[in-house]
């Protein structure tokens, strides 16, 4: 059944850059639409709203174990990020999907006596496939 199985065995692949790392954690804000407000001085109530033709299609953020001998592309271009997320029980192949992306933030924590970590935001350009 989808959606039932854990994360383990997803992959991450930056094509132009090839940054890689030991991912723990995907985030993706998802898809979203703001509301235009269509109300004028002759409204009376609740104001109005219409949908706009474009989408955002929101941010992906990993966390991963922060290796100073791999920074990620913040000043790098525009790049096809694909993601692929674990077969799920049953199924033959895990579910994949690109997009055209670039990194808006990077920060990192280096404790004491613990892995190091990171977290690492992209934000989408276009079109998911």
């Amino acid at each position: 059944m989808p959606g039932t199985d854990v994360g383990t065995g997803a992959t991450v692949a930056f094509s132009t850059s090839a940054f890689t790392a030991q991912y723990t954690n995907i985030s993706w804000s998802g898809i979203s639409r703001e509301a235009l407000a269509s109300s004028h001085l002759g409204t009376t109530g609740y104001m109005t709203f219409v949908p706009p033709d474009l989408t955002d299609p929101g941010e992906v953020t990993f966390d991963i174990f922060f290796n100073p001998d791999a920074l990620p592309p913040v000043r790098g271009a525009v790049e096809t990020l694909t993601v692929t997320a674990p077969i799920t029980t049953g199924y033959m192949s895990g579910t994949t999907w690109a997009a055209s992306c670039f990194v808006t933030n990077f920060d990192q924590t280096i404790p004491l006596e613990e892995l190091m970590t990171g977290s690492l935001t992209v934000k989408i350009t276009g079109t998911i496939t």
